[in-house]
């Protein structure tokens, strides 16, 4: 079978717009993921890596994840022990961030009884969810005498997911 060509000639197909355009959404998907990918350190590239207790969350930061657009979830935790990196901060607030259809955090990272290790990331200077003061900050299970002003600016770090694992206690 033979397709018209637009410069008159038969033999193959013509490349038209439509045929174009189909060729190039993968293309533009694979440059978009690829974006999205340079903007999100790789794994082992880590600026922080601690041990720590998740002491409070923001509890009305669930609330915008109700959509398919990045979902969110903010962590005031205390730092036992710094595995690697530089922060002195004894506190710092954590954004995980997620696709929707990644995981959820484990829903006993807000019982301050336990420690995790979380490997972070420095969020960009321009990340809103880090700026300004601590509002909406429920204490965790067992944190309630933790002091948190609300006018504290904490240190801000990025978690994303597979980049938290339970401390395993020394008991075991």
């Amino acid at each position: 079978m033979s397709y018209a060509r637009t410069d008159g000639r038969c033999g193959e197909k013509a490349v038209t717009g439509r045929n174009r355009a189909l060729f190039l959404i993968p293309l533009l998907t694979i440059f978009a993921g690829s974006e999205l990918s340079r903007d999100r350190p790789q794994h082992g590239k880590h600026g922080l890596v601690i041990t720590g207790t998740a002491i409070g969350y923001d509890e009305l930061a669930p609330l915008a994840n109700l959509t398919s657009a990045p979902q969110i979830d903010i962590l005031i935790v205390r730092v036992a022990k710094r595995i690697s990196g530089t922060e002195e901060s004894k506190y710092i607030k954590v954004v995980y961030q997620h696709l929707h259809g990644q995981p959820d955090l484990p829903t006993d990272i807000v019982d301050s009884r336990r420690q995790w290790v979380f490997a972070l990331t420095k969020a960009p200077a321009d990340d809103v969810t880090c700026k300004g003061p601590l509002k909406q900050v429920k204490h965790a299970l067992g944190a309630e005498a933790e002091q948190l002003h609300d006018d504290a600016s904490l240190p801000c770090y990025v978690l994303r997911p597979g980049d938290l694992k339970a401390q395993e206690s020394a008991n075991k």
